[in-house]
């Protein structure tokens, strides 16, 4: 099966050009490294990275862009860290894909003060998550039921409480939602996991799945949520 770093670097290579070109250029206005190399569009930074690395400049402004609502910017810098989020996959025994989701959301999340080298830091906030991910897997108890309808986004989930990325995430699923992007358990599955607070296994006993199933529901949709935000 085709995992979603691949699926991202197709997307970069299918770039239309001067939708490309233009990402390049206002992210080069901003990092003196990338405006030298030549490098035009989206699908030339990781070879750019990877074969004369780069400062932890062109990650802040990959970062700070995709904050801004930037996809380009976004899938730019999950496959820039590429080599580094398989690697991860490997050592802590999860799928691609489920670390490539917990990257975006580091990335959504990313807070600049005290940090030195972005790349770095990137990939160990993301193997944090897995571990605070395991450890609210053990301790929460299971919820007595859900009321809330796919426009509340108040209770705190994966991403944490008042978390800026929590709020980009509900936004993004619940407009994809209402222009029919995503059907509703699958937009209510993305939110009760990465923002409601309910668990994978809570979240799975409820619809007679596996976590596993709902792991890789979740994936999907998410994939989906990334295709359309670019």
């Amino acid at each position: 099966m085709v995992n979603v770093m691949h699926r991202l670097e197709v997307e970069l290579a299918r770039a239309p050009g001067l939708e490309g070109r233009d990402a390049v250029a206002a992210w080069a206005a901003r990092c003196p490294a990338l405006l030298a190399s030549g490098v035009a569009l989206p699908a030339e930074i990781p070879g750019w990275v990877s074969e004369r690395g780069a400062g932890s400049d062109l990650f802040r402004v990959l970062v700070e862009s995709a904050q801004g609502g930037d996809g380009w910017a976004l899938s730019t810098l999950l496959v820039c860290l590429g080599r580094g989020l398989c690697g991860l996959a490997g050592q802590i025994g999860v799928p691609v894909d489920e670390v490539v989701s917990e990257a975006t959301l580091v990335v959504l999340d990313f807070p600049f003060a005290r940090r030195r080298t972005v790349p770095g830091q990137l990939l160990l906030d993301t193997r944090k998550r897995f571990s605070r991910v395991g450890e609210r897997e053990r301790l929460r108890e299971t919820p007595s039921g859900d009321t809330r309808v796919l426009d509340d986004r108040e209770a705190p989930g994966d991403l944490g409480v008042d978390s800026s990325a929590a709020d980009r995430l509900s936004g993004l699923v619940v407009r994809a939602w209402r222009r029919g992007v995503l059907a509703e358990d699958l937009a209510r599955l993305v939110l009760e996991t990465r923002v409601w607070g309910v668990s994978v296994n809570d979240a799975a006993a409820r619809r007679g799945i596996t976590a596993k199933a709902v792991y890789d529901r979740r994936q999907r949709a998410e994939a989906r949520l990334a295709e359309v935000s670019l």
